[in-house]
Formats: C-alpha cells, structure tokens, sequence
C-alpha cells in the first residue's frame, strides 16, 4: 500500500529546500487554476458560450502537462509550461470573448505575478552573467571609454 501512495506523490523528493517550495507552490497554482477554470466553464455553461468552455477545457487539459514533468522531476521544464500555459489560455479566452473589454484581461497581472513566483529568471540570468562577466564588464568599460572620447571631441 505504501508503494501506491507513493505513486501518486505529486512532489518528489527534491534535493534542496528551494526546489521542494517551487514545486509545492506549482501544485498549488495549477490546483488554483483548475478551480479557476471550473468557475469559468460553470460561468460558460449557464451563458451557454461554447468557444469559452472549449478553450477552458483546453487550458485544463494542457496543465495535466506540467503536473507529469514535476512527476518526472523537471522542476524547471515545468514550471515553464505553467508559466506558458496561463497567459496562453488567458489570451485566447480575451480573444474569443469581448477583446480587451473582456474579464479576462483582469487576469494578466495575476499570471505575471505567479511567473515572478515561479520561474528561475534571476538564477538564469546570474549564472549567465557570472560566466560572461570579465567580458561584459570589458566591453562596458570600453564603451564608456569611447563615449568619453566622443563628448571629449565635441566640445
């Protein structure tokens, strides 16, 4: 029985904290979106809008995706399809709706919101930037030199 349960752990061991909490708190976003889109097809039914509830159902379906990589423990990959997911389906249903009048357009601060939260920019960008760095602090300062150069020779 304790072999069963396990296979049903949606958050794997993760080898430090940090990635332990980027994977509850993926759970729980994709949790609170499918809450989310079973209000809006519940909404979508009883407006009897059926290009809403197709792109919904969709957006639900898509989100299965991610919950299959933090399975296989691909924290980062997963956390990109969420990321991708959410304002793809946020979009589609401003577009099948009423445009940028539509509800929906209310969302998108959430869902950058929930990127800052989840995705690994700033660790992309420092790991980037530390290999570059002897070389992007060169040119920088080649450039200031130059703009000195520049403001020295026209005035």
């Amino acid at each position: 029985m304790g072999d069963d349960m396990n296979q049903w752990n949606l958050l794997p061991v993760y080898e430090n904290e940090e990635d332990r909490q980027l994977a509850r708190t993926l759970v729980i976003l994709i949790l609170a979106s499918w809450g989310v889109y079973l209000f809006v097809i519940c909404t979508a039914l009883y407006y009897t809008d059926w290009k809403l509830i197709a792109v919904t159902l969709t957006g639900c379906v898509l989100l299965i995706l991610p919950l299959v990589l933090l399975n296989r423990r691909q924290l980062h990959s997963s956390s990109l399809v969420v990321m991708l997911v959410a304002p793809g389906t946020v979009t589609i249903i401003a577009t099948v709706g009423q445009g940028i009048r539509d509800l929906a357009v209310v969302a998108f601060p959430i869902v950058f919101i929930f990127a800052g939260l989840t995705l690994y920019a700033e660790k992309a960008v420092h790991k980037s930037s530390s290999k570059n760095s002897s070389a992007s602090e060169k040119s920088t300062v080649d450039s200031i030199k130059q703009g000195e150069a520049y403001h020295a020779n026209t005035d």
